[in-house]
């Protein structure tokens, strides 16, 4: 007897609705793809209601790409944006990006800096597309060229899964001020206007640029030429330094860290391996100490750095993924997640220092937007 072939089982709008909330948000242009595939799909995806819900199910933020400083003609930077998926999310203007330099990325937002005036500020959304130019800050003093700049989400209680088009802080650190201090001052978006600067005496010269972690309401960046990390509590309005571990290696070739338990961390990297160091308080004496933690062989995890001759860099780190940006001169560009051990070749050209962009790319922005 010949049974009648059976029709497998139409898919409700609910199992569709579940289906498309698990799309790895790594990768934006599945969630495009899936609006696509009829109506029914197009309106679960484009319902008000689906992005929140897509945020708040993954939790994390994926690292989207980096921003690269590349210097053009005409003594101009030239920012790329170099997407690690199949395709970029975003594009940026040329009109926007040409003459600007990117300083750093928190929170879905870009800070930029014009090449022309090393005080000339600008706040970017790439998802959203807005840009916001800043007021110049008064800033004095013979060192002010040697700074770094830090802009992050200004809501109360945010959980930073959705933080476009709210509020937003930019912290200024600033070399030089006075003497031999070091001063820092904080724009907000909520009142238009520079706060008062906090200052201490760190009786040194030079921060290194875009190298800065944030870890709650702490912002932490490394001096160049030293041993020192300087920290600014926001909410405190409070500065104050931190030596860095003893046998940490050169400060060009390290990196600051938010580590997953809360504490601050280090990696530097010396011939082929990275060297991850934590900072913690003995629960003996309550003094933080650094702690080496964990010892990265970079030729057991990445071969084709061993056949090389130039050597490798440690060149950013994904804060929200935990993730370190390694790039060797003839291997590429790799990252390198903490926590799964993972490791992923990003761009077969080596970069110096690079931006990471870590945003969600949700229906809200691309169903009334062309994907690039």
């Amino acid at each position: 007897m010949v049974h009648p072939r059976r029709q497998p089982p139409e898919l409700t709008a609910d199992l569709i609705g579940e289906i498309v909330l698990r799309l790895p948000p790594e990768d934006p242009a599945c969630l495009v793809r899936a609006s696509l595939v009829c109506n029914l799909w197009r309106g679960i995806i484009s319902d008000r209601t689906f992005p929140r819900r897509y945020r708040e199910f993954h939790r994390t933020a994926p690292m989207l790409g980096f921003f690269d400083n590349l210097y053009g003609g005409r003594g101009y930077n030239n920012p790329r944006f170099i997407p690690i998926t199949a395709a970029s999310p975003f594009s940026r203007p040329e009109s926007d990006s040409f003459g600007s330099l990117v300083l750093d990325s928190h929170h879905g937002r870009v800070l930029l800096r014009d090449m022309m005036d090393d005080f000339e500020f600008a706040v970017w959304d790439p998802i959203s597309d807005h840009r916001q130019q800043l007021p110049k800050p008064i800033i004095t003093g013979s060192y002010i060229s040697n700074y770094n700049a830090v802009v992050l989400c200004g809501a109360d209680c945010c959980d930073h899964l959705d933080c476009h088009g709210g509020p937003f802080l930019v912290v200024l650190m600033c070399n030089g001020c006075s003497g031999w201090a070091t001063c820092a001052r904080v724009y907000s978006s909520k009142t238009g206007a520079w706060g008062a600067p906090a200052s201490v005496h760190s009786g040194l010269k030079y921060l290194v640029n875009l190298k800065s972690v944030i870890m709650g309401d702490k912002i932490y960046s490394i001096f160049r030429l030293s041993a020192k990390i300087l920290m600014y509590d926001i909410g405190k309005h409070y500065l104050s330094m931190i030596d860095t571990p003893d046998n940490c290696g050169e400060d060009d070739n390290n990196v600051l860290m938010s580590l997953e338990d809360g504490s601050l961390g280090l990696a530097d990297i010396r011939n082929s391996s990275i060297y991850l160091w934590s900072r913690k308080v003995n629960n003996s004496d309550g003094v933080a100490r650094w702690m080496q933690c964990r010892i990265i062989e970079l030729e057991k995890m990445i071969p084709a750095i061993k056949s090389r001759t130039s050597l490798a860099r440690v060149i950013g780190f994904a804060e929200g993924v935990c993730a370190i940006l390694v790039s060797n001169g003839t291997a590429g560009t790799f990252m390198i997640e903490l926590k799964s051990g993972m490791v992923r070749k990003i761009n077969q050209s080596p970069y110096d220092v690079v931006v990471p962009f870590l945003s969600f790319y949700t229906p809200r922005y691309f169903i009334f937007r062309p994907f690039a």
